[in-house]
This record gives structure tokens, sequence and C-alpha cells, in this order.
């Protein structure tokens, strides 16, 4: 899966983004994926993507806490 992470003007696999944050293999089954009915929103801890970020149009923004 890809999506398009703030700062990088392509877009980046999930697995690479893991890689470049030095996620051990073994640690890489316990991360989370955001999803809304389109796209990825956010690898949670570590990226968020840019079309999902709020703006002078936005209606709706929601908030969402995740608690270990």
């Amino acid at each position: 899966d890809r999506m398009q992470p703030i700062g990088l003007k392509g877009s980046k696999l999930i697995s690479d983004i893991l890689k470049d944050d030095k996620v051990p293999n073994s640690n890489k089954k316990n991360c989370f994926v955001l999803c809304d009915e389109e796209k990825i929103i956010s690898c949670i801890g570590h990226r968020i993507d840019r079309r999902s970020i709020a703006h002078e149009h936005s209606k709706l923004i929601i908030r969402v806490d995740i608690q270990q």
C-alpha cells in the first residue's frame, strides 16, 4: 500500500516508511494504518498523508486519539 507523506512530492510504500524509520521486522505487524474509503490517512506514529491535512476549505475535521 502507498501513501503520500507530508514533505514528500511523490508516494511511498508503507513498508519503505517503516524501513526508513528502522522499525524491526518483528514489530512491523504491530504497526497500524488509518484509512478512509479512498486512501491511507496515516501510518500511526510514523507519517501523515498530505492529502489529509485540514485547510481553509475543510468542512469536517475528525480527531482520532490512539491509546495503548
